[in-house]
């Protein structure tokens, strides 16, 4: 297996022997021209796990190439006119070109890019950006804008992930663009005859260094061998052991858009961390602009059964409350665990919860349901009544809109059903409600569902995902119960139980660059 793009600094070079240069640009025919030569890194330095700068080699996906757009710009930031782009444009599209039997474009496998960037004599860029997997057709844009872009994607359409020049501070200077130096400009006379400069020397010529990383970050989430945890909580007579099975997990607090060029400030105070790291040019930390969502479900969870995934950074505040109402409460991301409450067997426990005894679902229903028998009537025939069932009333979880307790489960009345008091008299709808309603709540876990979630550290106590880190989260044991889960199809905004020893979640949070972040965690 070859070393793979993002293991830097064994920095992996987009430079060697590419001769389609026909592909990069239109060259001119004849006259001046400006070649430069181009180098694209890793941003970062292989070293070990545990603190900002260890490193993650990335897989050939998590790697490959299908387009390079090199953005060039004045002194100023302007956009460059670039005589040797089609129209004039400030960019130049690379598309890498192997032989037929190479299955992928890979960062690793380009090399000696050369770019045709002036047809004439005039004055040369002095900055560039390299974006690579752009799912967007480039466009001729000045720095600003193109550090305004915003991706709602981080792949392209053939599924590669989108990278961007790296974002860092070097002193008191904010780099987002690559300088040109003169040196680095290798300029010649073009025969009008030939149509590519591959009979030009180029050793000897200072190629340009630009330093990317993926816009994405990673989150994998590695469970134990056998999918099952000792919760330490018994149910039943003869005190049987309730274990936790895992049956999928997500990352809630995400954003569905993010930067395409990487945002910082100059300066971040009390993170617990280097955040910047110069010589291997590179940041740890970032801006969000994008308000994050709560937007699973249980059974959206139960669906994700990838031990990776991908998301865009989030390094909003963390909170002690989750709000279901946008920019209040935690923000930052957090790990949803899907789990099912099972006995040694594996077989699902159906439990309810009320006034801290536990119950089976059904007698649950019944029991909560014995509290309004002697005011609350069904007819029995003409004439005469029977007090309540609980066949005859609705239970249901709370609206996922609830300021807290969502995952309460209360009584109200069944449609098609007509209610009587204990006269005989026929109450209205509404009045019904008011005597189901006042029915204490309780937890009930449907199947035995239940979720865990923690915050994702990102480094130390900070928490928060930023582009091109790994996240490997460790679920070292799960206790507790976790939080009811009533109907799999309510958006879950994680919240824990009351009333009962919390639920905790052991997770070891390993973070690295393709940054490893490692959280061992334990869920309750």
């Amino acid at each position: 297996m070859k070393k793979l793009f993002f293991a830097a600094i064994a920095l992996v070079a987009m430079v060697g022997c590419d001769n389609n240069f026909n592909e990069i640009q239109n060259v001119p025919n004849g006259g001046d021209a400006a070649l430069l030569k181009v180098n694209i890194k890793a941003a970062g330095d292989l070293t070990r796990a545990g603190e900002p700068g260890d490193y993650k080699d990335g897989t050939d996906a998590e790697n490959a190439v299908e387009r390079v757009d090199f953005y060039f710009f004045d002194a100023n930031g302007g956009a460059y006119a670039v005589d040797g782009a089609a129209n004039g444009e400030n960019f130049i599209s690379y598309k890498p070109n192997f032989a037929a039997e190479t299955e992928t474009n890979n960062i690793e496998e380009i090399s000696d890019v050369v770019l045709v960037i002036k047809g004439s004599k005039k004055q040369l860029p002095t900055q560039m950006i390299a974006v690579v997997n752009d799912p967007a057709a480039a466009a001729t844009k000045s720095k600003a804008q193109l550090e305004a872009a915003v991706l709602n994607t981080l792949r392209d359409e053939a599924g590669n992930f989108v990278m961007s020049n790296s974002v860092y501070m070097d002193g008191a200077v904010k780099i987002t663009a690559t300088q040109i130096l003169p040196e680095n400009i290798f300029t010649t006379t073009l025969d009008e005859n030939v149509d590519v400069p591959s009979s030009i020397e180029l050793e000897g010529v200072n190629p340009v260094d630009i330093y990317v990383e993926r816009v994405a970050a990673a989150v994998e989430v590695n469970i134990a061998e056998g999918n099952k945890y000792d919760t330490g909580a018994t149910y039943g007579e003869n005190g049987g052991k309730i274990y936790a099975k895992v049956l999928g997990w997500g990352v809630t607090n995400n954003t569905a858009e993010g930067k395409l060029i990487k945002s910082i400030n100059a300066s971040y105070e009390g993170l617990g961390f280097t955040w910047n790291n110069a010589p291997f040019f590179r940041s740890y930390w970032a801006n969000t602009t994008a308000q994050p969502a709560h937007n699973l479900t249980f059974n959206a969870l139960m669906a994700h059964k990838n031990e990776v995934d991908y998301y865009f950074e989030n390094t909003l505040p963390a909170a002690a409350e989750n709000s279901v109402v946008a920019g209040e409460g935690n923000q930052t991301p957090q790990l949803l665990v899907a789990a099912q409450l099972v006995d040694e067997a594996g077989e699902p426990i159906q439990l309810g919860q009320w006034f801290g005894v536990q119950y089976t679902i059904e007698d649950l229903k019944t029991v909560m349901i014995n509290t309004v028998v002697s005011k609350l009537f069904v007819a029995n025939g003409e004439n005469t009544y029977i007090s309540v069932d609980k066949d005859d009333v609705v239970f249901y979880q709370m609206p996922e809109t609830t300021a807290d307790n969502r995952y309460e489960v209360k009584v109200t009345v069944k449609e098609g059903v007509n209610y009587f008091d204990a006269e005989g008299k026929a109450l209205t709808a509404d009045a019904a409600h008011a005597i189901l309603d006042a029915i204490s709540p309780a937890k009930m876990y449907t199947t035995g569902y239940t979720y865990y979630y923690t915050n994702i550290n990102h480094y130390g106590a900070t928490t928060g995902i930023v582009r091109n880190h790994w996240y490997e989260i460790n679920l070292k044991a799960i206790t507790g119960l976790g939080t009811p889960v009533y109907n799999p199809e309510h958006v879950i905004t994680p919240e824990k139980p009351e009333e009962e020893e919390p639920a905790h979640l052991a997770a070891q949070i390993n973070v690295l660059s393709w940054s490893l972040v490692q959280n061992d965690v334990t869920l309750n």
